[in-house]
């Protein structure tokens, strides 16, 4: 095979710094590098340290859409280069893809630490680096895979790691790897022009009016937001020939790439934060902002996915896709009644993942592949005592014994993609038909997005649509099948989150196809039966035994 030239994308910010990064990774165990969003870290930090000599460089991404492009792009790079054939040479995997083979030299994976584990192997490749790339996320996977990668480095002197973040404060990690090679990068130079806007909605409308060609990259928190945004929209964008694309996690690889294709009118893509890191659309020349996002967190004591305001570093990463190739325009906008907070009134940084969810599925994870949780050390700690809660919780459920082994029912438990309570329900729903499967299914999802009908006794005109007595869970269950049937004018009167509907439908499906043999369907979801009530309430018991006082 034709060795690699070092022809490389000379205009990338990254080009000026790479023997720097070359000589760091090879003098040192960690290396962290910032680089500002289109430096070209992501594709091209990867190929330097291949051609450098290293035999297997493997790079973990949060999202499988952004493996799945990354590398397909460095394919696509790689063979104009040596001018050969490079689907051998550069792969991906996920947890359920693969398109790579033995001899890969450049691998796109996804951030599961049993994945890497499975790939970096102990002492496969002692010349090999594992680049965590997109780190300022700091996501559950990214939390254990910093902890994982400082013990494997203490134990092993000849593992590499590589830290790649666009906005992170640098010192603080450093620390923690105890290493001084720290690279920063700065982006491109074209300038992007930041105001505040009015709704997001009149400015796509003004922005379609306006313009001819614009690219327009909108952020909008959730699928539901997509589907309510692009109803007021499509109609103005299809008279000026302007294509509504969307883009989140649940789309298929086929549709997904939709936004990457050219129109000559210009186009509008609406996209949840996949969009912030994940993918890069170079022809953006107008992002709007809803600042908003959709994420998993604890709210009294329940954990749900909710929408929150994001920080002042993601906005500034939002603001980064435009003017990538030429000047750009970025537009913070209110969404809805949603209160758009101002840039400056915004915490610097995200509250990562870990601190604000509950960490048993993350303890049992961990478990699983025999580690304890209390032998990693976090670079955000939770704290000792969430520790003993989360750990006391898996023993109620009969996930754990006292002595942290993981048991038959944890093992299951843990294919579940729900928090620990809810997977607990579904081993214990097993034991009854596919009709309490598949109703508890619904139950679970409709709690995932925080319900679907107000508390108090103002906003309970909802409770005349259900006969159930022993459960709220049940109780809205009973609402939801009915609410196709109730005008959306009195939704509000009622005491019914309307919002929450489109929600819970979305979760369902989702849950739909990672559950397997469980087929919830809601447009032909039953009524609860007697029996089935009494099933269903056991499966619920099962679930929040440790909630029992």
């Amino acid at each position: 095979m034709k060795l690699p030239t070092t022809d490389f994308i000379s205009d990338l910010p990254i080009y000026d710094f790479r023997k720097a990064i070359t000589d760091a990774v090879d003098t040192n165990q960690v290396v962290i590098i910032t680089a500002e969003t289109g430096a070209g870290k992501s594709t091209q930090v990867p190929q330097y340290l291949s051609d450098h000599g290293y035999e297997k460089v493997i790079v973990t991404q949060p999202r499988i859409l952004a493996a799945r492009n990354l590398s397909y792009r460095v394919r696509e790079e790689w063979q104009t280069r040596t001018g050969h054939e490079s689907s051998a040479i550069i792969g991906y995997r996920t947890a359920h893809e693969r398109d790579d083979e033995p001899s890969t030299r450049i691998l796109y994976c996804t951030d599961g630490l049993q994945l890497v584990r499975e790939i970096t192997g102990s002492g496969t490749h002692q010349n090999q680096v594992l680049i965590l790339d997109e780190v300022h996320e700091w996501n559950e996977n990214m939390e254990v895979l910093i902890a994982w990668a400082k013990k494997r480095c203490q134990e092993d002197a000849t593992f590499k790691v590589v830290i790649m973040s666009a906005t992170i404060d640098t010192s603080p990690l450093a620390d923690f790897f105890d290493t001084p090679a720290v690279i920063t990068v700065p982006g491109r130079s074209f300038a992007v022009t930041k105001r505040h806007g009015g709704d997001v909605v009149s400015e796509i409308k003004a922005k379609i009016t306006k313009s001819t060609d614009s690219n327009v990259l909108v952020f909008l928190p959730g699928k539901a937001e997509i589907k309510s945004v692009t109803e007021a929209i499509i109609k103005k964008a299809l008279a000026a020939n302007m294509p509504v694309i969307p883009l989140h996690s649940q789309l298929e690889a086929t549709s997904q790439q939709e936004v990457f294709t050219h129109s000559s009118t210009g186009k509008i893509i609406l996209a949840t934060n996949i969009a912030q890191t994940s993918v890069t659309i170079d022809d953006i020349d107008v992002v709007i902002d809803s600042g908003l996002e959709r994420r998993s967190e604890v709210r009294n004591g329940v954990e749900g996915l909710f929408v929150a305001q994001v920080s002042q570093a993601d906005l500034l990463q939002r603001a980064g896709r435009a003017g990538r190739t030429k000047p750009g325009e970025y537009i913070l906008a209110q969404l809805d009644t949603l209160p758009c907070v101002p840039f400056e009134d915004r915490p610097a940084y995200g509250t990562p993942e870990i601190m604000r969810k509950h960490i048993n599925r993350l303890t049992l994870r961990l478990a699983s592949v025999g580690i304890n949780i209390e032998q990693l050390d976090f670079y955000h700690d939770p704290s000792k005592k969430a520790i003993r809660q989360a750990k006391q919780t898996l023993i109620s459920l009969g996930a754990m014994t006292q002595g942290g082994d993981v048991t038959g029912i944890g093992r299951q438990m843990e294919q579940y993609p729900v928090e620990s309570s809810y997977a607990r329900m579904l081993i214990e729903a097993k034991l009854y038909s596919l009709s309490v499967q598949s109703k508890l299914a619904a139950i679970i999802a409709i709690q995932e997005v925080g319900g679907i009908a107000k508390s108090g006794v103002r906003h309970n005109g909802w409770q005349r649509f259900t006969k159930q007595k022993k459960s709220d869970l049940l109780a809205q269950y009973d609402l939801f099948i009915a609410t196709p049937s109730i005008p959306y004018d009195d939704h509000e009167e009622l005491g019914i989150i309307t919002k929450n509907l489109d929600k819970a439908s979305d979760v369902i499906k989702r849950l739909t196809q990672e559950l397997g043999n469980i087929q919830v369907d809601n447009k032909v979801l039953t009524l609860i039966t007697k029996e089935e009530a009494e099933c269903l309430m056991k499966c619920i018991v099962a679930g929040q035994i440790d909630q029992l006082w």
